[in-house]
């Protein structure tokens, strides 16, 4: 089975040097449903995603901290303005929930639906940030990478940091993105809260996950939630092994910021959590040790998080009283925001 996820892993690199299409007329003529969409499935994972709430967002939560170990991404997300400001990095963060909650709760195949706008949005967006790229990267061969002028410390850093041979927002990128959302639910299921769902409920989950990516642009070849089931978390696995936790273990600087300051500025909607904890958590859930030794505070923090997932996520009445909270937290985020006169503003 790990040679299986080897070859597939090697089949979704491929993609790194394919672009993924924005929307156009030719994707416009595209057919409503791919020929192996199953409904039922895919409803499946919308009843799970409404009765787990709280796990399913703590696992994507968990898969987006890790896809930030992976510099291009960094490069890219800065490309798209300050990522260093608390409320922008609050705003972008819930801004990408409330897209994933609307693909859950709304209707992505119905085009007049507000969760297919939703998605439509963000498959123009990534194009739109490829596009932006593609502009830097000509900058910079013109200039040469050493000599770029920049227009403030944001394009600085990404213009120092971009790679002028790649794809920016390739195929390969979005089966990366894919793991950090689908990959946390099925590898580590009992560790982010789903340790009562069944097999049939994760493989609902791994389907709409491959919906999302298909209507996201993702070719068939290159989705990593595309066969069989027992190939999906073999490909998932070996994604982990050989991409995931080798970054995690030796984070470059800025994955390590970004982390830090994205989970810092969801401290504005759950005061409870701690950077440092959650750093710890991520790469526990990735095999990699903590790495600096973790205060009494942020001890006490990561176990309770590990309590919680890991057994009482397990029995209804916890369960129902976090779906709450979570649901109660995310409906009444914008209030949460820190006011100008802090001295942070929002972007």
């Amino acid at each position: 089975m790990l040679l299986d996820g080897e070859k597939r892993l090697g089949e979704l690199q491929i993609g790194d040097s394919v672009p993924t299409p924005g929307l156009n007329k030719t994707t416009s003529d595209e057919p409503k449903f791919p020929e192996w969409f199953d409904a039922k499935k895919f409803q499946r994972a919308k009843d799970v995603y409404r009765d787990h709430f709280a796990s399913v967002n703590f696992g994507h939560l968990c898969g987006l901290l890790l896809s930030f170990y992976f510099t291009k991404n960094i490069v890219t997300l800065r490309s798209t303005g300050n990522s260093e400001n608390r409320n922008v990095l609050f705003r972008r963060y819930l801004s990408t929930v409330q897209h994933v909650r609307g693909w859950y709760e709304g209707d992505v195949w119905d085009k007049q639906d507000a969760a297919r706008k939703s998605l439509d949005t963000v498959r123009t967006m990534h194009a739109r940030v490829a596009q932006r790229m593609r502009q830097r990267q000509e900058k910079a061969r013109k200039e040469g990478a050493d000599h770029v002028e920049s227009n403030s410390k944001t394009e600085a850093v990404v213009d120092a940091h971009v790679d002028v041979d790649a794809v920016y927002v390739s195929q390969w990128d979005m089966a990366v993105t894919q793991w950090a959302f689908a990959g946390t639910l099925v590898l580590f299921k009992d560790k982010v809260g789903l340790g009562c769902c069944s097999a049939a409920d994760l493989e609902a989950l791994v389907h709409f996950w491959r919906g999302i990516g298909w209507l996201l642009g993702i070719e068939d070849a290159y989705n990593l939630c595309g066969g069989e089931m027992a190939h999906v978390e073999a490909a998932c696995r070996a994604m982990l092994e050989t991409e995931y936790a080798p970054r995690a273990a030796a984070p470059h600087p800025a994955s390590t910021r970004m982390v830090v300051g994205v989970v810092d500025a969801l401290k504005l909607l759950d005061p409870t959590l701690s950077p440092a904890a959650m750093q710890a958590y991520c790469r526990d859930l990735v095999g990699v040790s903590p790495g600096e030794e973790l205060s009494w505070a942020d001890w006490a923090c990561h176990a309770l998080t590990s309590f919680f997932m890991r057994h009482a996520m397990r029995y209804e009445t916890p369960r129902r009283m976090l779906n709450g909270l979570t649901r109660w937290r995310l409906d009444h985020a914008d209030t949460a925001l820190e006011a100008p006169s802090t001295g942070v503003t929002g972007g």
